[in-house]
């Protein structure tokens, strides 16, 4: 079997300890080429080795984990970002679809991660790393990149109409007017991802964007009903919140929801 190359970046010694010792799991299809510990060291490292996939820190001395991907503007290899802090960073790379771990290291998340760069394997850029880079220097997000099947997309946010929960770790997201892709990742990743946009979790299995909500049912539970003729439950726990939103992004809505 064909092995897929890494080198791990980082500059805290327990951590790159930690890692060496989660990846050993993973031998049969990962091999370790080479480790560094300042952003310099590895983009030589990069460089010199070719590896096809690193394990890059964010916090390094010198320069951080953006700048060294900075040093290669149109790279071959798969990127899974560590880092010990949550914030901006990390949710452009979420909005990118670029794996990325949380210090201390999960072994679940680990193993989830490596597959899906075993699955993927594109070689070239396939643009991840390219919107990363732009989401980085934007203070909003008004698009996204799904990963679908060995192929990632990129999506507006306004074009989604709604995302739904199937079974395993995969979603449906519908687009306007009429497109659909089944995309990896649970619905509670998208959940956190948009949180605090223009969409809602109305359900347990259903995520919507409100600016497409034609009506929702008076009384407690019952249905909310888009534009596009689509009738979807809503959960009973949900619903007053949702009025509420609704009622603060548009008051023809007013009237329906008393």
């Amino acid at each position: 079997m064909k092995k897929l190359y890494y080198i791990i970046i980082e500059d805290d010694p327990e951590s790159r300890d930690y890692l060496r010792a989660l990846m050993m799991r993973f031998t049969e299809r990962f091999e370790l080429i080479g480790e560094a510990t300042d952003g310099l060291e590895a983009i030589e490292m990069i460089q010199k080795l070719r590896p096809d996939l690193i394990l890059l820190d964010i916090e390094l001395p010198g320069m951080n984990g953006f700048d060294v991907l900075n040093a290669f503007p149109n790279p071959w290899f798969q990127v899974i970002f560590t880092t010990g802090f949550e914030g901006y960073a990390t949710k452009a790379i979420r909005y990118s679809a670029i794996d990325y771990l949380l210090k201390p290291f999960d072994p679940t998340e680990m193993s989830n991660a490596l597959d899906r760069v075993w699955e993927i394997q594109l070689g070239p850029d396939d643009g991840r790393i390219s919107f990363l880079k732009r989401s980085l220097d934007l203070q909003t997000f008004d698009r996204i990149i799904l990963p679908l099947n060995k192929v990632y997309e990129i999506i507006l946010l306004k074009d989604i109409v709604r995302i739904e929960a199937k079974r395993g770790n995969y979603v449906v997201v519908f687009l306007k007017p009429e497109g659909q892709f089944l995309a990896t990742y649970s619905l509670n990743h998208y959940d956190n991802l948009v949180r605090g946009t223009h969409f809602f979790r109305i359900h347990k299995s259903h995520l919507v964007n409100v600016n497409e909500i034609a009506r929702v049912d008076g009384g407690g539970g019952g249905f909310v009903h888009l534009f596009n003729n689509t009738q979807l439950p809503v959960a009973f726990r949900r619903k007053p919140e949702l009025i509420r939103v609704l009622k603060q992004r548009a008051s023809p809505f007013d009237e329906d929801l008393e």
